[in-house]
């Protein structure tokens, strides 16, 4: 198989029964590949999917969630968890290999918010869905479509892949439909969109992910960072960013 693009046509969908653009795999949460069947049961399950979850008194908020979902780059390393916090009107995500690096993250973000008990000065607080767990899947307009859709498309890249831009070494920005939101019933909205960036160390692995609630946020985001990337500026760096003439960027869902 050849990955010297990330963005080759992958007829063979393998094991995972996923699809294209490179691939898409699925774990489960012990970094075993399953079928997507099997994953789509296991998202189902909120006991399984959701390995911590906190809310503060000023309405912050930290989940970590096994995603169980993750691109095949031709790297060893999937990211198949997932903690997504929430601070007022601030949204971050950051995604790991491990079930054990992911409750780490998840313990030293709890820590982080819980410092301060009050609500943040002139910011309501983070929205919070309490209904269940979402296993849903939606198409680019938001409208509720059935796993069987969800795959099909999945394997179409002119549908998945919103726009991107490709650099030497296998570089690249790419801003995509997901289909699914991975802290399914955390937020009031559904991120289905992402944002990829791979640029810095010669391979296709993605440096950073974000997640968008909708296309036109996703696409801005994709926009603002392509001319930093283009210079070799690492779009995560705000001193780097402001170093260079360029307002860092505030990378929220909304």
């Amino acid at each position: 198989m050849d990955y010297s693009t990330p963005f080759a046509y992958i007829e063979d969908a393998g094991p995972s029964e996923g699809g294209v653009w490179p691939r898409d795999r699925f774990y489960d949460r012990a970094g075993r590949e399953i079928s997507v069947n099997e994953w789509s049961q296991l998202r189902r399950d909120r006991g399984y999917a959701v390995i911590g979850d906190w809310r503060g008194d000023d309405g912050s908020a930290v989940r970590t969630v096994w995603t169980g979902f993750g691109f095949d780059y031709g790297c060893s390393d999937t990211q198949i968890f997932e903690t997504h916090r929430l601070a007022g009107d601030q949204s971050h995500y950051d995604t790991y290999c491990s079930e054990a690096d992911a409750l780490m993250a998840h313990d030293d973000a709890v820590a982080w918010l819980s410092r301060d008990s009050k609500p943040l000065d002139g910011v309501a607080p983070a929205r919070i869905w309490t209904g269940e767990h979402s296993s849903g899947f939606f198409d680019r307009q938001g409208n509720s479509i059935t796993l069987a859709q969800w795959v099909r498309l999945r394997r179409d890249p002119g549908y998945c892949v919103i726009d991107r831009w490709l650099g030497e070494g296998g570089a690249h920005v790419v801003v995509h439909w997901i289909g699914f939101s991975p802290s399914g019933g955390f937020d009031a909205r559904r991120t289905l969109f992402g944002l990829s960036v791979a640029a810095f160390e010669n391979c296709p692995l993605p440096d950073s992910t974000y997640r968008f609630f909708t296309e036109a946020r996703a696409l801005d985001h994709f926009r603002r960072i392509i001319p930093l990337v283009e210079r070799g500026i690492r779009p995560w760096d705000d001193d780097e960013v402001e170093a260079a003439g360029f307002e860092p960027l505030v990378l929220r869902a909304w």
